[in-house]
């Protein structure tokens, strides 16, 4: 390329990744966040068809991940480019994706918008991967459409959806910590169909921030959940819990 080409697309470059103020620095003098701007930079300068990136933000505290992980998808947003994102981070997935695919052991395990892979996942294997889940092992005990009514193998029938499954069929329930919902004693009296509703023990009560991570005794199974910083429920205590049955989805072994 002609040199004054050469000059305008460095600063077209640095000017994407927001370095323009520091067009004279080496990469080894710039911080950790901004050594990762200039490797996009390199890479989005000889504007690629495909962008492929191997984990780019694994090495930055956890900060500067959520600043770049913003900052990627909105260069994405910008110029168009097709992008296969490797990563092990499912929140990085989510925020940054349109279509995840799910990988396990080379083998594709699904493929989706980040929505369907969390709230619809296909097996046991994405529903762990996808952030933390309660699994409740039982037998189907009806189907009706999609609609599974499971017996928990310590005495619990829960109601929940999943597919391609048959009566007698030993299955997974996988419940999400933020899809259990505390009920106040009112709110417990309201019929909902009187599906998912039970009593619980709060076991441990652990203030995180933005909410409260509970550990709840749920018959003879133990359950993480998250409530509400507002209403802390104390250890010891009892509750009314709810699961949405259309959030629950049961899954094959």
């Amino acid at each position: 390329m002609p040199r004054h080409r050469i000059t305008k697309k460095v600063a077209e470059g640095l000017t994407i990744v927001k370095l323009e103020e520091l067009p004279s620095r080496y990469p080894r003098q710039l911080s950790g966040g901004q050594q990762q701007r200039v490797a996009l930079a390199r890479a989005l300068v000889l504007e690629p068809d495909i962008l492929l990136l191997d984990e780019p933000l694994s090495n930055l505290d956890a900060l500067l991940r959520e600043q770049m992980r913003f900052e990627i998808a909105q260069l994405h947003k910008q110029y168009g480019i097709t992008t296969i994102y490797v990563t092990h981070d499912q929140t990085e997935a989510m925020v940054i994706s349109d279509r995840i695919a799910v990988l396990d052991k080379g083998k594709l395990m699904q493929l989706g918008t980040p929505s369907e892979i969390y709230s619809r996942p296909a097996n046991k294997f994405v529903a762990g991967f996808m952030g933390t889940t309660n699994f409740i092992g039982g037998k189907v005990q009806d189907m009706s459409g999609d609609h599974a009514v499971v017996r928990t193998h310590d005495g619990l029938t829960l109601h929940g959806r999943g597919i391609g499954l048959e009566k007698g069929q030993e299955v997974d329930v996988a419940v999400r910590p933020e899809n259990i919902e505390f009920l106040s004693e009112s709110e417990a009296s309201i019929p909902r169909g009187a599906l998912n509703i039970f009593d619980a023990r709060v076991a441990r009560a652990t203030y995180v921030g933005e909410l409260i991570d509970y550990q709840l005794n749920l018959h003879n199974s133990v359950i993480r959940a998250k409530g509400d910083v507002r209403r802390k429920r104390a250890a010891g205590e009892t509750v009314k819990i709810y699961i949405d049955p259309d959030q629950l989805p049961v899954l094959r072994e």
